[in-house]
């Protein structure tokens, strides 16, 4: 074997675990976007279970900021990180909950006695609303749900 074999065969070693490093880093960078999109999807998943303390109380329920701010960190953000059936079901859920408190707010500021009994019923429906999030937050959880990271 001269010389210039063994600079060959050493070449070749080199570049063989230059190749299974670069693999590596592929894999570990890989798992790294994995991760950082985790992130963001358990932040959503926290701030949807936050927004069901506004279902907890008898004259419990959303203001307008409440409803904006679930608009806002859930439903737009689950476009991006969340599969369309995900994002469908929060966007439907939250158009039914801004429905709802539209009509509370409205009853309220009338403020007529008359009208009491079917405010009551109208905050009751309001609060039926709630049963509807513990399949959307499933659907989530099955979602963030880590396996190989």
């Amino acid at each position: 074997m001269t010389v210039t074999d063994v600079i060959a065969w050493l070449a070749f070693g080199a570049a063989a675990l230059s190749a299974l490093y670069a693999r590596w880093a592929v894999q570990a960078a890989n798992r790294a976007n994995r991760l950082s999109v985790q992130t963001e999807r358990v932040e959503i998943y926290r701030t949807l279970l936050d927004f069901g303390r506004h279902f907890h109380g008898l004259f419990a329920h959303p203001v307008e900021g409440d409803l904006d701010l679930f608009k806002r960190k859930v439903v737009v953000l689950a476009e991006l990180y969340f599969p369309p059936a995900i994002y469908e079901a929060l966007d439907t859920f939250h158009k039914d909950c801004w429905n709802s408190w539209y009509s509370i707010a409205e009853l309220e500021f009338q403020n007529d006695d008359a009208r009491r009994g079917e405010l009551m019923q109208m905050k009751q429906g309001f609060k039926r609303l709630h049963e509807r999030m513990g399949p959307i937050a499933d659907m989530m959880k099955s979602e963030l749900k880590v396996h190989d990271v």
